[in-house]
């Protein structure tokens, strides 16, 4: 099974980098907006009730990302609705199940920071049911570059602007995780009623920075403003320092690792 299904290089103003990710992985995109729609529908959700909430929540974005969406629904001849819908909300449906890990600075053999994060996502070819592979999000190799000069490499969903795990071209690696907390369990969140920021929109903004102090600050901040929609960490590592926040419905916490090994997992 392939986890990562086409590379998009995408260069120049938020609206042609997303005009190529939609022309590369556009079909992709497509396929994954089913997998989306069909998990809420599953949940008893109406799309006309996600998109009308999706619209009244275009703010939590930058504009330059509203402006890579609608880059991305041009490209891929898709639907700038559905696919704001899928970037605000798709965390709900197919959250990121994956484990993040560090040596940072001295704890590793040579000195600099080995930053990892596996993918949970399960089966192989052979196994095509219910929950399998082929219900699973594609994933692309997204390859940015801004009209400033700013490079930022990860793995993202086709048809998303955010990412599961990325490398900006100043040494900061991130990546995400869902929290499974008690409350996690306790807690029925209604989409429809739902302002929430997604955590892998939240790396690829924090990526934008020269640090990972600087990152982590902005992320904590986004989050303070408006809770993320499930449990879960971001962490933000450079060659000797990394972050790690861990954010819930209503509280941040932030822990600093130097010179340590640490991890964080679903």
């Amino acid at each position: 099974m392939k986890l990562v299904q086409a590379l998009v290089f995408a260069t120049g103003s938020s609206y042609r980098q997303g005009v190529a990710h939609g022309l590369t992985a556009g079909h992709l995109a497509a396929e994954n907006l089913k997998r989306f729609w069909a998990g809420l529908s599953c949940n008893g959700y109406q799309k006309k009730d996600i998109i009308r909430q999706a619209l009244k929540n275009e703010d939590i974005l930058k504009d330059h990302t509203l402006e890579e969406i609608s880059g991305i629904a041009a490209g891929a001849n898709l639907s700038y609705e559905e696919l704001l819908a899928f970037n605000l909300y798709h965390g709900l449906v197919l959250p990121e199940e994956c484990t993040v890990m560090m040596a940072v600075g001295s704890a590793s053999a040579s000195g600099s920071t080995v930053f990892a994060k596996n993918s949970d996502k399960i089966g192989d070819e052979s196994l095509v049911g219910d929950r399998f592979y082929r219900n699973k999000e594609i994933n692309v190799i997204l390859f940015s570059e801004a009209k400033d000069g700013g490079r930022i490499v990860g793995v993202s969903a086709a048809g998303s602007t955010g990412l599961k795990m990325g490398l900006n071209d100043k040494g900061i690696a991130a990546g995400t995780n869902i929290s499974r907390t008690v409350e996690l369990a306790q807690r029925k969140v209604n989409i429809t009623q739902l302002r929430a920021v997604d955590r892998a929109q939240l790396i690829r903004d924090g990526l934008e920075y020269n640090t990972a102090l600087d990152a982590v600050s902005y992320v904590a901040k986004k989050v303070a403003e408006n809770p993320m929609a499930t449990p879960g960490n971001v962490e933000f590592a450079e060659a000797r320092v990394a972050y790690i926040m861990e954010g819930s419905y209503d509280r941040v916490a932030l822990k600093r690792v130097e010179d340590d090994v640490d991890s964080r997992s679903n």
